[in-house]
């Protein structure tokens, strides 16, 4: 076979190790950066949960002084009922004192009320906790691997690009410049196989004279569609 054929071939091959190993370290570093998403919005979540438990706190302690004050005035109202001499004044304190016990009763429920509630968001915020502990061991235990195995992908990428260099130099100066070219095109193949007569890069039959050459293997051939270098595998 030509020996710019051959050349490409294993170019080709360092040059497929890298672009597996880039797309290996970029689905790694959005692994990395889910796991992160992930623990941020758990952390989040104990952050506006424990706000939320804070603020039914004080509503509570609110709650608690409004109470006591209303118990305090309905005391001193039963204490004044003594000392009333009119009936007039009996109704009005007797008046005043049901719309206290009512505001009184409105505060009890109320309470009753939101202490259940904290009861229920304090108890979720411990399976919060828990879950946050968690998904911190497991996130830390898999970016941990997904670093190492970025570090070896990395190692990878300047092995196969070495030997990439070292030999494309090695190429016919009228292939190399044209290699290189399509090497790095979007697909990033320069040189294809021959299946039959279809070319492997672009589905493309290639007309009979110009297979015919490709199996010689003597010389370089380009796919007269696509433009990749083609060549005819071994069997």
């Amino acid at each position: 076979m030509n020996k710019d054929i051959n050349i490409m071939i294993e170019l080709q091959k360092f040059w497929d190790n890298i672009i597996v190993s880039e797309e290996e370290i970029e689905r790694s570093n959005k692994s990395i950066s889910i796991w992160n998403q992930k623990v941020e919005e758990k952390k989040k979540g104990r952050v506006d949960l424990s706000s939320e438990i804070k603020n039914i706190k004080m509503t509570i302690n609110q709650k608690e002084i409004e109470l006591t004050e209303k118990e305090e005035k309905s005391l001193k109202l039963e204490d004044r009922r003594n000392i009333l001499k009119t009936e007039k004044e009996l109704q009005a304190l007797e008046s005043e004192l049901k719309k206290i016990l009512t505001q009184k009763n409105s505060l009890e429920e109320e309470l009753i009320e939101l202490f259940d509630k904290n009861d229920d968001m304090e108890s979720e915020l411990s399976v919060m906790n828990s879950e946050l502990e968690e998904s911190i061991s497991r996130a830390d235990k898999d970016i941990e691997n997904l670093k190492n195995g970025i570090d070896r992908y990395s190692e990878s990428i300047e092995e196969n690009k070495k030997k990439f260099e070292e030999l494309v130099t090695q190429l016919s100066v009228d292939v190399k410049s044209r290699f290189i070219k399509l090497i790095k095109s979007s697909n990033n193949k320069a040189i294809v196989s021959l299946e039959e007569e279809t070319c492997e890069g672009c589905n493309f039959k290639i007309p009979f004279h110009i297979v015919m050459e490709v199996l010689k293997g003597d010389q370089v051939i380009t796919c007269t569609n696509c433009g990749k270098f083609i060549y005819r595998k071994s069997s």
